[in-house]
């Protein structure tokens, strides 16, 4: 029974969209995290040299219009850059383990991964998840969704999709159970619509609803803005965002991001109904390679999120 709360609650933290989509029995136990994804066309380089995106002129002054508080009709991906980060995760203020969160770019487009290590007892979990995407028209396409996680005392579980966008058709597998879906609108993977989420935040959309496809079904994700809070870590005082996704009952997914780091994500909680409370909190980061202590972190400035 302990390690059906531990992977249900930690899958649903860990893996910012659904698992809270959908009941777990202790069967069916994902673990992962990702926070939870990214891609596009767009030649990065690493160093001092600034990521060399494949925008247009209109997509650069949707940017700067952002910027000054106008909402333009155009989504700017330019925040999108390269990062290692760090996280620490509790459940009900004890420690369990850590989870590592890093976005990377290569010719085939930008990779979202995330890992988590958990024990508590003798129990322990093992993930690894990731989104492959690239940004098409201005908008992401989630190309590859992949997630493998391990339980103590059961056997490893694998999730797959792959996104179509010229047949216009999804194919996923979990285990042995395999399914295909029509693209017939905007749809997401449980990690790549947290991406969306901040270019909609950078770009002032007010509508943050998302339809994310995952274990062979859909799920429409509405999450609201419930204000700004200053929090602690161990990067120092970050004024955060704070976006919560309620669902049916009283559990709730919550995020803290960033405004002044392109609504990076500082700290993600999960609260579910007879579940331990767990929460994820950023520990370290290190951008285009360099790491940032807390006085470089205070003085970044929006272009380099």
């Amino acid at each position: 029974m302990l390690a059906t709360i531990l992977a249900c609650s930690l899958s649903s933290l860990l893996s910012p969209i659904p698992a809270f989509a959908s009941e777990k029995s202790e069967s069916d136990v994902e673990l992962s995290e990702t926070d939870t994804t990214i891609q596009e066309t767009e030649t990065l380089v690493s160093g001092e040299q600034k990521s060399e995106v494949l925008v247009s002129d209109d997509e650069l002054a949707a940017s700067a219009e952002a910027m000054n508080g106008s909402t333009p009709q155009k989504k700017s991906w330019l925040f999108l850059h390269q990062y290692y980060a760090t996280y620490v995760v509790y459940s009900d203020e004890e420690k369990l383990g850590t989870a590592t969160r890093a976005l990377s770019f290569s010719n085939d487009g930008w990779k979202l991964q995330m890992t988590t290590r958990l024990k508590k007892w003798m129990l322990s979990l093992k993930s690894n998840e990731f989104s492959e995407f690239n940004i098409r028209d201005n908008q992401l396409k989630t190309q590859r969704f992949y997630t493998s996680s391990k339980v103590t005392f059961k056997s490893a579980r694998v999730i797959e999709q792959l996104f179509n966008w010229k047949e216009k058709v999804e194919k996923g597998s979990r285990d042995k159970n395999n399914w295909e879906l029509p693209i017939e609108s905007q749809v997401f993977d449980r990690m790549s619509h947290l991406v969306q989420l901040r270019a909609d935040l950078l770009s002032g959309t007010k509508n943050l609803e998302y339809l994310v496809s995952y274990k062979g079904s859909r799920k429409s994700y509405l999450y609201s803005v419930e204000g700004k809070e200053v929090l602690k870590t161990a990067l120092g005082e970050i004024e955060s965002l704070k976006i919560v996704r309620v669902k049916g009952d009283d559990s709730k997914f919550s995020i803290w991001l960033s405004p002044e780091h392109n609504y990076f994500p500082v700290k993600i909680a999960q609260i579910e109904q007879d579940k331990p409370d767990v929460v994820m909190e950023v520990s370290s980061f290190e951008y285009r390679g360099n790491k940032v202590a807390p006085s470089d972190l205070a003085v970044m400035t929006n272009n380099e999120g």
